[in-house]
This record gives C-alpha cells, sequence and structure tokens, in this order.
C-alpha cells in the first residue's frame, strides 16, 4: 500500500524543527551560565519545551502522510514517544551545558542523542492503529540512524559553538544554525518514513473519529509554536533579570574597592595593596613610603558654600593627586577629606619628600567651583617603611603622626615620622587609662537618634550611641575612644555598660508603654573576641529586664559583619539562634559582600551616608543607593539610610525604595529624657530647616 505526503505539512514540520532548535539553542547558553537549582529547573523545562518541538515535528510529519486508509494513533505509545523525545532532549541540553568535550565523549554523545531521536521516531510509528502493522527496509532504517547520528553531533556541536559566541550577529549564526538542524532532524524523519511498507489491505483497527488529518497537524503546530515562543519570552525575561542583577552586583563590587565620590581606592583597597607591598619587601622588594594628607581650610567651603562645593572640590583634588603620582603608586581616599597614597619603589626617603612637594604645589593651585575662586592647602605626613615597622597598621600611625606634626607647625606643608613624635602616643595611652575608669565615675551617657518612618514620620526605632564626658576634655565622640577602647582591652567593659544601659531604658519605656519597636546596639570588632559568651552575655541582660530578643537590633559595620562570618561564626549563630535583630551600618561604602551577606543574614541594611549625601549631585551615588535597596529587598532585609539631612534626600530615598531613615532632618541625638517625651507622640516632625553636617568628624 503506497501513501502520499501533503507538502504543505512536511513544510509545516520543517518550520516546527527550525523554531525547536531555535529554542534549543537559545536555552543551551542559558542552562550552562545557570546553576544551582536554577540550573536543574531551566534543564527540565527546557527538555519539555525541546522534546515537545522535536517530537510535534515528528507528528506532524506522520500526518502529513496519507494512506488510503483512515488511520489513528494509540495515545498511550503516543505518549511514550513523547517521553522519549523530552529525555532525548534534557540528554542534549546537559551535554551542551557543561564543558566542552573532547572528541570521543563528543561522538558518544551523538550516539546516544541518535539512538534517542529514532526511538522517538519508531516509537511513535508503533503507535499507529494499522493491522498489519507495517514491515520496514532494513537498510533504510539503519540509514535513519545513521543521518540521526550524524543530526545530533551537528546539533551538539553548534551548540557548543554558540554557547561561547558572543558576537553582535549571534541572532543571525543561531537562525542558521537552527536552519541546518531543522533540516537535518526532518532528514531523520522522512528517512525513517521512507523505511515503513504498508500491506496491501491493511486496514484501521480503531474506531474512526474523523478528524481531518490537515488541520489537526495545524493545531499541533500551533500549540507547539506558542509553546517555544511563551518559553523564548520566559528566558528572554530571566536573562535580562539576570544581566540586571549582575550588574548591581558588579556595581557595588566596584564600591567595595573604590571611593564612590571620587572614583580612586577606597581605604579597604589601599589596606589590602600596603599588606601587598609589605609581604613583597619581606621577598626582597623595593622600599615605599605612606603619604597621609588632608585639607586645610576644607571646612570653611562646605560651611559657607554647602556640601555639593565641597564635594566638587574633593573630586578636584582627587583628580591632580591622579596627575601628580606616578602609574604605579596608588591613591586612595579615606573619607571626608582625607586621602592617602601609597608609593612603591622608592630609592631614599628624599623621593618621598620630593612627591609630597609636588602634591603640595598640586593642590594649592586654584581652581573655579560654582563660579567662586577657590583655593585649599594640604597638610601631608610621610612615614617610610624601615627594618623596624612591623605592621601596616605601624606605618599608618606614623604617617598619622606626622600628619599632626604638620598641622602643628602651621599646615600647608609636609612633615616625617621621627621617633620624637611618639610622645603623642603616650597622650593617647593616657586617654585609655582614663576610659578604664569612666564608668565608675558615670562618664558615660547613651543618647538616642530617631529611626522613622519617611512617609509617615512614625518612629520605628532608636539608634543608641555612646558618649564619654570627660572631665577634662569635654564630650568626647565614640569615633575617637572606641579605636583607643579596642586597642587598650576596655571594649567589652564599654559595650557591656552600653548593652545594660540600652536594655534598662528599654524596660523603662515598655513599663510606661512608650517603647519604640526596635532599639539599636553598636557592635565592635573587639567584642566577638570574648567568643560565644558574647551571646550568653546578651541573653543575660535581655532576661534581667525582661526585653525580648526581636526588641534589639545589634549593629555591625560591613568588615566587623566579614570578620565575624570568617573568624568568629560560632559565636554571631548564638546571636541569630538567640532571636534578636541584626543589621549592617555604612552600606555601600565599604565592603558591601554578597557573599559575606548571604552566609550572615540580616534584617537590616543602613545606606552609607556618604551615598545618600552625593545622591542628590552624584549620578553613580544614586545609582547606589538603588542598587543598595535592590540587593536588600533580594536578601529579604530591611533599608534605613543614614545621614539624611534634607527634605529632597528623604523624598528621593522614599522614591528609591527606602522606607527607612534618620538623620540631622528628623532631629539631633536626644537624651533618655528627650527620648522619652519624643516617644510618646510616637511621630517625628521633620526639621523645616536640616542642621548642617559637621564635616570634622567624617
Amino acid at each position: 500500500m503506497t501513501g502520499t505526503y501533503s507538502l504543505e505539512l512536511v513544510g509545516l514540520s520543517l518550520v516546527v524543527a527550525v523554531a525547536a532548535s531555535y529554542v534549543a539553542f537559545a536555552l543551551a547558553v542559558h542552562i550552562s551560565a545557570t546553576r544551582g537549582w536554577a540550573g536543574i529547573y531551566w534543564l527540565a523545562g527546557g527538555a519539555i519545551a525541546m522534546g515537545a518541538g522535536i517530537w510535534s515535528m515528528h507528528f506532524i510529519g506522520m500526518l502529513a502522510f496519507t494512506l488510503p486508509i483512515s488511520m489513528s494513533y494509540d495515545l498511550e505509545t503516543t505518549i511514550a514517544s513523547l517521553i522519549i523525545a523530552c529525555m532525548a532532549s534534557g540528554f542534549a541540553l546537559y551535554v551542551v551545558s557543561r564543558r566542552t568535550p573532547d572528541l570521543t565523549n563528543l561522538a558518544a554523545a551523538a550516539v546516544t542523542m541518535g539512538i534517542g531521536i529514532a526511538s522517538m521516531h519508531y516509537t511513535g510509528m508503533a503507535a499507529m492503529n494499522v493491522a498489519p502493522p507495517p514491515s520496514y527496509d532494513t537498510l533504510l532504517v539503519v540509514v535513519s540512524i545513521a543521518v540521526a547520528i550524524a543530526a545530533s553531533g551537528l546539533a551538539l556541536a553548534l551548540g557548543f559553538r554558540l554557547r561561547s559566541d558572543a558576537t553582535a550577529n549571534i541572532i543571525g549564526k543561531r537562525l542558521l544554525a537552527a536552519l541546518a538542524m531543522g533540516v537535518g532532524i526532518c532528514a531523520v524523519h522522512y528517512t525513517a518514513m521512507a523505511a515503513a511498507q504498508f500491506a496491501p489491505g491493511a486496514i484501521c483497527t480503531a474506531p474512526n473519529f474523523e478528524i481531518d488529518q490537515f488541520w489537526l497537524a495545524i493545531a499541533v503546530a500551533a500549540m507547539t509554536l506558542l509553546f517555544l515562543g511563551t518559553t523564548m519570552l520566559i528566558l528572554t525575561v530571566d536573562v535580562r533579570l539576570a544581566h540586571q542583577l549582575d550588574a548591581a552586583n558588579a556595581h557595588i563590587a566596584l564600591l567595595a574597592r573604590q571611593d564612590p565620590l571620587t572614583g580612586v581606592a577606597n581605604r579597604r583597597t589601599f589596606m589590602e595593596e600596603l599588606e601587598a607591598a609589605f609581604s613583597a619587601r619581606a621577598r626582597g622588594g623595593a622600599d615605599f613610603a605612606v603619604l597621609f594628607l588632608d585639607l586645610d581650610g576644607f571646612k570653611e567651603i562646605n560651611d559657607t558654600l554647602g556640601h555639593a562645593a565641597g564635594d566638587a572640590m574633593i573630586v578636584e583634588v582627587a583628580e591632580r593627586l591622579r596627575g601628580a603620582v606616578r602609574s604605579d603608586d596608588l591613591v586612595a581616599r579615606f573619607g571626608g577629606d582625607e586621602f592617602a597614597i601609597l608609593q612603591r619603589n622608592i630609592a631614599t626617603p628624599t623621593d618621598a619628600g620630593t612627591l609630597a612637594e609636588k602634591i603640595g604645589s598640586a593642590i594649592a593651585a586654584p581652581c573655579t567651583i560654582e563660579h567662586e575662586d577657590l583655593a585649599v592647602t594640604a597638610s601631608i605626613g610621610v612615614a617610610n617603611v624601615t627594618g623596624e615597622t612591623a605592621t601596616p597598621a605601624d606605618l599608618m600611625v606614623q604617617a598619622d603622626l606626622a600628619l599632626y606634626r604638620a598641622k602643628d607647625d602651621g599646615r600647608n606643608c609636609y612633615r616625617f615620622h621621627n621617633a620624637a613624635l611618639d610622645r603623642q602616643v603616650h597622650a593617647r595611652v593616657l586617654l585609655a587609662r582614663e576610659l578604664r575608669t569612666a564608668i565608675e565615675r558615670g562618664e558615660l551617657e547613651l543618647v538616642y537618634r530617631p529611626q522613622v518612618q519617611i512617609a509617615t514620620g512614625r518612629i520605628t526605632g532608636l539608634e543608641t550611641r555612646v558618649q564619654w564626658h570627660n572631665p577634662s576634655r569635654g564630650i568626647i565622640s565614640p569615633s575617637v575612644f572606641i579605636p583607643i577602647a579596642e586597642r587598650a582591652g576596655s571594649i567589652l567593659a564599654v559595650s557591656a555598660w552600653a548593652m545594660e544601659e540600652a536594655c534598662w531604658q528599654l524596660q523603662q519605656w515598655q513599663d510606661h508603654d512608650v517603647a519604640p519597636p526596635v532599639i539599636s546596639i553598636g557592635v565592635c570588632r573587639g567584642q566577638f573576641k570574648a567568643g560565644a559568651a558574647m551571646a550568653k552575655d546578651v541573653q543575660a541582660c535581655l532576661e534581667r529586664h525582661c526585653i525580648a530578643p526581636d526588641r534589639v537590633e545589634l549593629e555591625f559595620d560591613e568588615p566587623v559583619l566579614m570578620q565575624a562570618a570568617e573568624r568568629y561564626a560560632s559565636a554571631l549563630q548564638a546571636l541569630r539562634d538567640l532571636g534578636v535583630r541584626m543589621a549592617v551600618t555604612e552600606f555601600g561604602s565599604g565592603y558591601s559582600s554578597i557573599g559575606y551577606l548571604a552566609s550572615a543574614p540580616v534584617q537590616r541594611l543602613k545606606i552609607a551616608r556618604s551615598l545618600v549625601a552625593g545622591a542628590m549631585t552624584d549620578a553613580a551615588s544614586a545609582r547606589a543607593v538603588r542598587a543598595s535597596v535592590h540587593v536588600a529587598r533580594e536578601l529579604g532585609a530591611e533599608t534605613i539610610a543614614d545621614g539624611v539631612e534634607t527634605q529632597a534626600q528623604a523624598v528621593f530615598l522614599l522614591a528609591a525604595g527606602c522606607e527607612q531613615a534618620q538623620g540631622s532632618f528628623f532631629g539631633p541625638a536626644l537624651s533618655a529624657m528627650e527620648a522619652s517625651l519624643l516617644l510618646r507622640s510616637a511621630v517625628v516632625k521633620p526639621a523645616a530647616k536640616a542642621a548642617k553636617r559637621d564635616t570634622s568628624a567624617a
């Protein structure tokens, strides 16, 4: 019995085969770049999409073949052929998504996939309800299997090639490859169909439902193309989202290495490079020097012309520093108006002095900012590495002391470190000694800064900060005495006092029904040296004052959190098991490591005040704020912005998706009594004019 073909349906089967091949190549690229459960999901979905496309081509090709008798197909066997097609497709996508194999492995994969495709076809042929069943020409069967293996090898080879092709005309190449693969799949099908021989007088063994084969083929093709199109749409959306997330991560990684305002290196990068320079010198490398400087008269520019002009001056100074140093030297901004230069490969200390002189002259040259002719100078401290310099921290201390000497000598000059400057260290030692008894004398005080919901002004928490009322020195900021406490070993006593005082005050507020939802307490690096005892001390303090753990939020600087996750993981886990909240401060200005945040999940990310301050004038800072909000959302954390000074900043943050903020716009730091009065109203009314920021503390 001889059959005939509908050329329209044959052409339609080719279109479906090409479409399925195009989607398969696109899926192979995405699956190879996706890892974890997402990769498994895409592999399974891709196998179904590709398998359905190949099977539909096969089914349409069979519908294109007409015998003089009615035709019908066994449902179970037909479904089995579809499953075989999906399994073969899944195998092909898995092979292509792995690393490029050698010729032997590629041939083995082609044989396996080819046999799978041939099995799908002959299983589909077996679904025909015909008696007697068709017989097959052995030679053509062998040829069809060989064509299937060849087509599979071509598909795998093209898949590997297109997977790593990043040229602009990738779509055109993918279309040509899909056309070649589609022709190969059709060749397999129609060669195998030619191998089938139907006996004269064969009959259909199933009831005739009188379904028009042509329109059935059209319906199958339409559903298949719709399915493949939907797959491509989902794939395109997923790829774009992945690219956006990669771009956000890359931007945050860049922020972790450089200063967002000036583009020069940040403190972290500088210290890493300084450590590398020490290591290289220990192996016989060249000497080097550190130049530490800040600007004379910068505060007056900030106070008179505003922060925008101050930022413009900082950018101008950074550019002049870049122009003054050699290509292998490193310029870094430490914050505010502080810069550091690592001068590599110096022969004598005179080389550092020459560079300091050059930098001083470059910075002192007048410049025009916002139509104002301005000039600043620089005080520079220089420290050369010697055999007695033990660590990078020692060299930085020496450069810092030399900078103080330059300021004491009238500014606008540079000074080298020498042994006489060590006397200044003794002043810090005295301060550390006084700090040991400050708690007993009642000189420490907790002050509170409100954290508010920007849209409503509702208080969402209070941030605590320790102030030291020194009898002879006045109020000393925590930025001054906390580092001294860490070095002197008294940080645990100061931190314990702060925790006890905060919990006691929270209990008082609870007793009077005015307690804030959360109270935030800073955590320093030195506290983790207590190990597991740290969590036990926190728990005991909470229990003494009847405080629920989730009412207390521990705030970590990014370097502290990273070190805790790496060195004190058990202590960090104990705090997490206790149920206290955790937050990262100054997010976006330091490390901003997504990996560490994933391993040490937090409830809040506090956007750095430097990014908030720059967001209104610097597009990079604005993008960094939005990226930080996006990262926090992906990590399931809240965001709160620090250092909000103006209504414009508050409006921008709300538009960027940051719902909480703190800063002078919402009021100054408060004593416990002042905070109590504020909590009774439960709402903060922003000041009409935000107080100007004291940049000297930057």
